[in-house]
């Protein structure tokens, strides 16, 4: 079953489901690349360990606020120990912020002959862009390096959340792709795509003389989520993921989904 967004589907972006639908969606970007490829280059999926910081808000868990921290005095005031007795208190149950380790998948289109790097894809994960982060400042490098060398680069931002790259001037979009040309550092190539639009067809350059491959993004996206069934794992009756929707896009939202949910 399809997702119900004609794009990008933003509950896909909660922190219990991002992690399979990158590893999904990077192995769908190559089974869709490697048949249009000319026969001298090879697509491989590639990862890099991480350990990627939650907050216990993207954990799902729920911070006692100030009114159970009153409830708890108040009981510590109202029952208090006998003379001489150790003094026993009441704890108040909070979370914390976790670090899990993690994999963060790319893809890469080489020549078959020598392995060489022609063009790398990156789909951003949320650590990439946590300000302050060790994991942003390595990606950062690294993304220098790519720019730095004789290969294309193409960073796929699906993250509403976090610090984006700033690239043009009134093209802020709910999502973003990047290209740039292995020829031309001092320009990019931008797609824009807002929470309702589809995704867009987007080229994947080569060696000179080859030409392009279209890469259909929104076949890609297809491909990942129905191939993996997500339709059965996403939690579409639960708030939508952080961070916050403005209220017509989240209107929007609860509409699509009400609606889809009685045509179904």
């Amino acid at each position: 079953m399809p997702s119900p967004f004609p794009g990008m589907d933003p509950f896909l972006e909660s922190p219990s489901v991002w992690g399979e639908f990158h590893h999904e969606f990077a192995s769908a970007l190559r089974h869709d690349l490697l048949p249009h490829l000319p026969p001298r280059y090879f697509v491989r999926v590639k990862h890099r360990k991480v350990m990627e910081t939650l907050s216990p808000e993207e954990l799902g868990a729920v911070i006692p606020d100030a009114a159970v921290l009153a409830r708890t005095d108040a009981e510590r005031r109202a029952n208090p120990p006998a003379p001489g007795s150790a003094l026993l208190t009441s704890p108040v149950h909070v979370e914390l912020e976790l670090n899990l380790p993690d994999k963060q998948f790319y893809v890469e289109v080489v020549t078959v002959e020598r392995e060489r790097l022609i063009a790398a894809l990156e789909i951003l994960s949320p650590s990439n862009k946590r300000p302050g982060t060790r994991d942003r400042a390595r990606y950062l490098r690294m993304r220098e390096e790519y720019l730095a060398s004789d290969c294309h680069f193409i960073e796929i931002d699906f993250l509403r959340g976090g610090e984006r790259w700033r690239a043009g001037t009134g093209l802020e979009r709910t999502y973003r792709i990047l290209l740039h040309r292995a020829a031309s550092r001092l320009h990019a190539e931008v797609w824009p795509v807002g929470l309702r639009d589809p995704l867009p067809v987007i080229p994947v350059p080569l060696l000179p003389g080859d030409p392009e491959v279209a890469l259909p993004l929104a076949r890609v996206f297809a491909s990942a989520y129905e191939g993996a069934g997500f339709e059965r794992f996403v939690r579409y009756g639960e708030p939508v993921p952080g961070p916050a929707l403005a209220g017509d896009e989240l209107a929007w939202v609860r509409e699509r989904l009400r609606s889809l949910s009685t045509s179904r």
